[in-house]
């Protein structure tokens, strides 16, 4: 927390503000420690995920910590358009996407990551 905010909220000037976040992606992490509690209770946030079960894990880790803010994380994927898309899944969860994976891509980063060999790659 930046001593900006502190003072901020100490001098009670954060209470006279709402502030509402829109967290794309949201799977595996709320934003609980992340700095955004000092808004509370004046903060609401909004987590998409295209993972119901972990939307639902996140909600429910929530509901279990008992925050001073709102937060809820739906299971809906974020486009811009409304209607069925493709979801490309990943083993990785983080790398699912509505996009479609770039071979070229992901062959620059095994190298990159030293997971395969330049000769296995092609």
């Amino acid at each position: 927390m930046s001593l900006f905010l502190e003072n901020l909220k100490k001098s009670g000037h954060l209470d006279r503000i709402h502030i509402n976040v829109c967290f794309v992606g949201s799977r595996d992490e709320n934003l609980a420690g992340k700095g955004w509690e000092i808004f509370a209770p004046n903060l609401t946030i909004y987590g998409f995920d295209a993972d119901q079960s972990a939307c639902d894990a996140l909600n429910a880790n929530l509901a279990a910590k008992n925050v001073s803010w709102t937060e809820k994380h739906i299971p809906m994927a974020v486009w811009d358009s409304s209607g069925k898309q493709k979801l490309y899944v990943s083993r990785n969860a983080c790398g699912s996407s509505l996009y479609p994976p770039s071979l070229l891509k992901l062959k620059i980063t095994l190298i990159k990551n030293k997971q395969v060999g330049l000769n296995k790659v092609g």
